[in-house]
């Protein structure tokens, strides 16, 4: 289970209202990921995703859940970074 005290999640134009929800969803989806070891991580940063407005929600929270979950895992030595 991935715990993160803070998300915060920059949108393109147009999409801000979205922020919230897709947050949510993203906490939802990174709580159903494996992470096998320990590990303290001050900050992450990911390079811009690309995202359509057109996707739901979920589809953008997985998106952005996997993302962090890469950097997690790939930084921990867990895996490959993007294998999932």
């Amino acid at each position: 289970m991935l715990s993160i005290e803070r998300l915060r999640i920059s949108l393109p134009a147009g999409m801000q209202h979205r922020g919230t929800p897709i947050a949510r969803r993203v906490a939802s989806e990174l709580a159903q990921l494996p992470v096998t070891q320990s590990v303290s991580i001050d900050r992450i940063s990911l390079p811009p995703l690309h995202i359509s407005s057109t996707n739901s929600d979920q589809q953008i929270a997985t998106q952005i859940a996997k993302a962090i979950h890469a950097e997690v895992t790939d930084s921990n030595g867990q895996g490959d970074g993007g294998a999932l």
